[in-house]
């Protein structure tokens, strides 16, 4: 009768090593390695005020040029006006950086943040900044491609004024097996915040 307690033991244990072994190999070596965790990392960035690494996760100069060249092909007397189309790249890279110091001023929780906008108007990245503890994330999901990228959807809630919009992100993967956002392809979802 004791030999079969000791196997009876020894199966219950064997499983119990297996299911904690099956949870790591799958934390480990399969959860760590999504967008979604990738979002988890950007997120507690944020909220321990590391821009570092909100930086090494999200190419701002990618997603806000990206914005800038959809917003200019838009336009046609942009295109049709040579002058206008030679100030384009002087003025994409003072926006991205303005808009990047911004973000990285906000995240980091300094003064900057209010200085960054001098025109004393209100901009979409103001609003978000000024309401993010009316801003929930609500349902994520992503789509691996075969060319290392992701399409990512992520559903933004805003509490306060009851409305909700998917913002869906491009991100490309990087050597430690995360992910790193280099596009959003509705920036005009970000005013229904």
């Amino acid at each position: 009768m004791t030999i079969r307690i000791g196997k009876k033991f020894f199966i219950i244990a064997a499983l119990i090593i297996a299911a904690v072994a099956g949870a790591y190999g799958y934390y480990h070596f399969y959860y760590t390695r999504t967008p979604e965790y990738t979002l988890q990392i950007i997120r507690t960035a944020v909220k321990d005020h590391d821009a570092d690494t909100f930086n090494k996760h999200v190419d701002i100069d990618s997603i806000i040029g990206k914005w800038i060249d959809g917003e200019m092909e838009k336009d046609e007397s942009i295109k049709a006006n040579p002058f206008a189309a030679a100030l384009i790249p002087v003025a994409k890279n003072i926006l991205t950086t303005s808009v990047k110091n911004a973000v990285n001023a906000a995240i980091t929780d300094t003064p900057k943040a209010a200085a960054a906008n001098t025109s004393g108007q209100s901009t979409p990245a103001d609003t978000i900044i000024s309401e993010k503890d009316d801003l929930s994330i609500g349902n994520i999901s992503s789509v691996k491609n075969a060319d290392k990228t992701a399409d990512i959807s992520i559903v933004v809630e805003n509490k306060k004024k009851n409305t909700s919009t998917t913002l869906k992100l491009k991100a490309v993967s990087l050597e430690d097996g995360t992910w790193k956002i280099t596009e959003l392809e509705n920036p005009e979802e970000i005013k229904n915040l």
